[in-house]
């Protein structure tokens, strides 16, 4: 449901949807005690870095050369813009673009001018 409130939210997904989402799959399989809502998710994720996406990596599916067991997720740099995620693995971006088959939908689009077409993978 879209609407323009006072606090500026425009729209909230209902309680179903956020128990069905991917988000809400993510946290549940981390089982994690403290981790039960997407706050709580951030807040270990940083406290937690090597273990939050070595866990990510995983549940995404990510297609690529890179050992889950061994090798480094995160290589601190000097600053940002030389830390290093993932700085052994070698992927091929269209491979885990394109691996999914069938006809189940993938993308939908909503244009400005009332169109929405959808895609399947």
């Amino acid at each position: 449901m879209f609407s323009q409130q006072q606090n500026g939210v425009l729209w909230t997904p209902t309680s179903r949807r956020l128990e069905e989402s991917k988000i809400s799959n993510f946290i549940s399989k981390l089982n994690l005690k403290d981790v039960v809502d997407f706050s709580s998710l951030y807040h270990w994720s940083v406290e937690h870095p090597e273990q939050f996406w070595r866990t990510a990596w995983e549940e995404c599916r990510i297609l690529g050369d890179f050992d889950l067991t061994t090798d480094t997720v995160f290589k601190t740099g000097l600053d940002f813009r030389s830390s290093r995620w993932f700085p052994k693995a070698r992927l091929n971006f269209a491979e885990n673009m394109l691996w999914r088959r069938g006809a189940e939908q993938a993308i939908t689009f909503y244009g400005e001018e009332q169109t929405v077409r959808k895609v399947s993978w």
